[in-house]
């Protein structure tokens, strides 16, 4: 479904936001990272501090700080060089008397120099270092490097395993409040934006649980844990244009994509084989399956039914369950229905509430329908929510999402000097003293954030082949990111044979995917790479795009970058095996740009090379609001009312051009192109001279040269009390040998159109009415219709399935 929407868009100013960041300094030895350049040494000026240490890697070389007069001169006199200033990126060893709060505003001034602020530069030996912006990241992340991190309770932890006695733990995670030093064999930078955007697979079972473990706790983790606050303020700032970044890639694999066309089916509502109708029932828990014969010439046709319906074996209690889609395999012998079933328990436990939504993958023998009153069927359920499946030959490819549940506890730190902060005070003193201060029976508390404690997990989806729920996922299956701050769940592609009824393998990414989009034979997921905010002259989005296949083999195959975000969900499709993808820039600091691109990609060992590039193809003044990618060619709106619409020529991977643009009177809420006729017909809402709704508009355009799209005709049906599912949903509208068809709803004027399946003809010199045929059940919203053209015995029939019921007419030329 393609929907068109229309703003216009005023700019007014430019308003950033910054930071100010509350560090809580405890009393004694420990190691910070700072989240922003300092730039004086002024914020350390405090009768807590005692002394400041920071190590310099380029020339081996301590540098020391103290507000304390006696401590400096005794700096002096051992030739020790005076700590000044602070990159983001060093890591600090602090000495404090007492437990204070560290208050530093973000300093704006510094990002004009900042430009590339997700570095970090390692040099060769010892390093004293922090992450240079907000995050969180797994040590994995480091593997080539030894790392040792001070924790707050005084002790080591490292990313290399001692033999005992030592036996120091490993490091559970590294954030921008700490420090740690790197030990690295080169000199080098690092951009962490880049690599912590790569893929990994995980070996034990222990390790697959600990990196779920820390993702979700990262993921609940409270914003008092940072103490970190926005303040708003404004600056001017001028625009920078970025460089392309280049490609990285994860994982390289070495097996060749497939070079045949892949056959893959789409799940469907409402299927036609040429032999038989496969329709759902109004309820959608059963489907309905009616020779097509009988469907064209016969009014007394008794469909066959296929219930699909789910009980608790043990309760025999029914659950609630809808058809979502089905798919009848090439030879007819089999009906696959996929059913969303919601789980309910009286008593439910903590696992129980986490796997409320399941998948149903019901296989129904039918190779006997047509003379058997029951078919024999199998079931496999999977906790988690549908996202897309596949259909090639027996296989089917389900896409499923499971969000993970964990229920944290933390640990309290009563205070016995906060007496105060029982009265609520309005001053600053009260603030910073009484932040993040409950009361309860025993007295003034804080909760301890940086040491929860797992009270409930459930991490693991499972499935249910026969009688035993089994995990769904393997530790050899499952690919996760290194930065744990994001929000978590799994996306599993599942390989389900439909001749066997069993589950053949699967692979999981762990982590916080944005938009997929599925083609033939893979899968492409895009995911934004952070952080969303690095600096505010010079960062821009950017996306990395991870291509899996599902056919031949189940496996990972490549990652590319884009500059931009992607413009909306059909931003990322793939044509011929040529992946294209459109992005517009977004800022951290303002909403949007009008510097947009769509670059196609190819699959080149390991890696989605970049093929071809097409930048800025709207009006300077415009900025993006839509794109839909049509084989060789994509469409793509503006936020403007009466705007133009552009068409861009993607025929040539490596030349990628832009074509004509052309305006539409009114509102355009789906697009149909025929690339055999050279048509590209628009359907929406017409518009009134006074700029009022005004019933369902086609508009007929000759593409024929793409640089000169040609409006030939409009065809204005009723008036405002009409409309169409053809809105909400492609399926509702067919298109054969220049023939439309398509249901449009009821009116309440003497000006409405009647409620029914509307026919045209598309010729040289515009649209031809053809037969209409009443259908009174139209509704306005209905997302499960499909239309169908059918030629048969050198006859044309229009079949329009809507709310269960099938409804037909014969379309006379």
């Amino acid at each position: 479904m393609i929907r068109w929407s229309f703003q216009l868009l005023f700019i007014l100013s430019v308003t950033l936001y910054g930071k100010e960041y509350a560090i809580q300094v405890k009393q004694g030895w420990q190691l910070i990272g700072l989240p922003s350049d300092i730039d004086n040494m002024r914020v350390f000026s405090n009768s807590n501090v005692h002394l400041v240490w920071s190590y310099d890697a380029k020339y081996g070389d301590w540098l020391g700080f103290s507000p304390e007069k006696s401590t400096i001169d005794k700096l002096y006199a051992s030739s020790v060089n005076i700590l000044t200033n602070i990159e983001r990126w060093h890591g600090v060893w602090v000495y404090s008397y007492n437990d204070w709060e560290l208050n530093i505003e973000e300093n704006i001034d510094l990002y004009e120099d900042s430009r590339d602020v997700s570095s970090l530069k390692i040099y060769k030996g010892w390093n004293l270092v922090s992450l240079p912006y907000e995050t969180v990241l797994s040590s994995e992340l480091f593997s080539n490097y030894k790392i040792w991190k001070y924790t707050e309770t005084e002790s080591w932890q490292t990313n290399q395993r001692y033999r005992e006695p030592f036996n120091f733990p490993e490091i559970d995670e590294l954030n921008t409040k700490g420090g740690f030093w790197l030990y690295s064999g080169i000199t080098q930078t690092v951009d962490l934006s880049e690599i912590s955007s790569e893929i990994d697979t995980v070996k034990t079972n222990d390790e697959l649980i600990s990196r779920v473990t820390q993702g979700l706790i990262v993921g609940e983790r409270k914003d008092k844990y940072w103490g970190w606050e926005e303040q708003e303020a404004i600056y001017v700032v001028d625009e920078v244009e970025d460089e392309t970044e280049e490609i990285s890639n994860a994982i390289t694999n070495d097996n060749e994509p497939p070079k045949e066309e892949i056959n893959a089916d789409i799940p469907k509502k409402v299927i036609e084989d040429g032999n038989y109708l496969y329709y759902l029932n109004e309820d959608r828990d059963e489907v309905r399956i009616q020779l097509l014969e009988t469907v064209l010439f016969s009014s007394s046709s008794v469909p066959k039914s296929i219930p699909v319906n789910f009980k608790n074996s043990e309760t025999n209690q029914s659950y609630n369950s809808t058809i979502e889609s089905f798919y009848v395999t090439d030879n007819g012998d089999r009906l696959v229905t996929i059913s969303k079933l919601l789980y309910k328990n009286q008593s439910p436990t903590f696992a129980e509430n986490c796997r409320v939504d399941k998948i149903a993958i019901s296989i129904h023998d039918i190779s006997e329908i047509s003379y058997s009153s029951t078919v024999s069927k199998k079931h496999i359920f999977f906790d988690g929510e549908l996202k897309d499946s596949r259909m090639i030959g027996n296989s089917l490819y389900l896409i499923s999402n499971f969000k993970p549940c964990i229920e944290l506890e933390y640990p309290k730190t009563y205070l016995d000097i906060l007496d105060k902060c029982r009265y609520f005070e309005d001053t600053v003193e009260y603030y910073n003293e009484c932040y993040d201060v409950e009361n309860d029976d025993t007295g003034l508390f804080r909760y301890d954030y940086e040491n929860p404690s797992v009270k409930n997990l459930y991490y693991m989806p499972k499935y249910l082949e026969g009688t035993a729920w089994n995990n769904l996922i393997e530790p050899d299956t499952l690919y996760s990111f290194p930065k744990l701050d994001q929000d978590h769940s799994f996306l599993t592609i599942s390989h389900i044979d439909t001749a066997t009824g069993t589950l053949s393998g699967s692979k999981s990414i762990f982590g916080e995917i944005g938009y997929m989009h599925v083609s033939p034979n893979s899968l492409y997921l895009a995911y934004s790479l952070e952080p969303h905010h690095l600096s505010f002259e010079e960062y821009k989005a950017r996306e990395k795009i991870f291509k899996f296949n599902f056919y031949p083999v189940l496996e990972y195959r490549a990652s590319g970058e884009i500059d931009g975000e992607l413009i909306n969900r059909f931003g990322i499709d793939e044509y011929d095996k040529v992946l294209r993808v459109g992005t517009r820039d977004k800022y951290s600091w303002k909403d949007s740009s009008y510097t947009n691109r769509i670059e196609s990609f190819i699959e080149q060992s390991g890696e989605l090379k970049r093929a071809g590039s097409i930048s800025n193809f709207v009006n300077e003044v415009d900025t993006i609001n839509g794109i839909k990618f049509f084989q060789d060619k994509a469409l793509v709106s503006v936020y403007r009312e009466t705007a133009p619409f552009y068409i861009l020529n993607l025929k040539d991977k490596d030349d990628l051009r832009k074509g004509g643009s052309f305006e539409v009177q009114g509102s355009v809420e789906n697009v149909l192109i025929s690339h055999e006729d050279n048509n590209l017909i628009t359907f929406g809402r017409g518009v009134t001279d006074t700029g009022n709704d005004y019933g369902v508009d086609m508009n007929y355009f000759d593409i024929s040269d793409i640089e000169r799209p040609e409006l030939i005709a409009t065809k204005n049906i009723g008036d405002y009390y009409n409309y169409s599912s053809v809105f909400y949903n492609p399926n509702s509208v067919a298109y054969n040998n220049s023939v439309v068809s398509f249901p449009v709803g009821g009116g309440e004027s003497a000006q409405s159109v009647t409620s029914g399946l509307y026919n045209f003809k598309i010729t040289s010199l515009g649209i031809e009415d053809l037969n209409t045929l009443s259908v009174p059940t139209i509704t306005r919203d209905e997302e499960n219709d499909k239309t169908y053209l059918i030629e048969t015995n050198n006859q044309l029939f229009s079949i329009f399935v809507n709310r269960g019921k099938v409804n037909r007419v014969k379309i006379v030329e």
